[in-house]
């Protein structure tokens, strides 16, 4: 059995999500241990406070989440790069 497909091609990570200003996920498996750590898992997070959601047309909120995802998909490739971590 394989376990489900993640936003970012691995495996489904205990969570991911996005929104304007602030979007998450967490690495694959494995990721924590190669990086010295004894979680089982790491979570990388973009916030960006400067952002206010609520005033925000839904035109601006689509664009501001694509692009926040741009930025979690690359630090989540580099990691997993620099760590050898990815699948």
């Amino acid at each position: 059995m394989t376990a489900p497909a993640g936003p970012f091609g691995g495996p489904a990570a205990p969570h991911s999500w996005a929104r304007p200003g602030r979007a998450e996920a967490a690495l694959p498996a494995g990721c924590a241990r190669r990086m010295g750590s004894t979680a089982p898992y790491l979570t990388v997070r973009v916030d960006i406070a400067s952002w206010d959601e609520e005033t925000m047309k839904p035109a601006q909120r689509a664009a501001v989440n694509r692009a926040d995802q741009t930025v979690l998909r690359e630090a989540v490739t580099k990691l997993t790069t620099l760590y050898a971590c990815g699948t």
